[in-house]
């Protein structure tokens, strides 16, 4: 499933946080969605990845937006692999 060598994962757990946006989640190719409530304290989201993780090397990328400049955004993420 995840880790090179090291057996498949039961879980895995994809903890995503950003300010202020973003526009996309992709696990892989699949895109599993957006988040655009701008707001102060953004929530952390949670999502279940384990049916879109391949063998081997494996994609995830986000793309962040700020609120209304050309700034960039932070992005933070955990993946957690069991």
């Amino acid at each position: 499933m995840v880790r090179d060598g090291a057996g498949t994962a039961s879980t895995a757990i994809f903890r995503l946080a950003v300010d202020d946006a973003f526009g996309a989640l992709y696990v892989n190719g699949t895109n599993l969605g957006s988040h655009a409530l701008y707001e102060i304290h953004p929530p952390t989201l949670t999502y279940d990845i384990r049916s879109l993780l391949v063998t081997g090397r494996n994609v995830i990328a986000v793309y962040g937006k700020n609120d209304g400049d050309t700034n960039g955004a932070g992005v933070c993420y955990q993946v957690t692999l069991s």
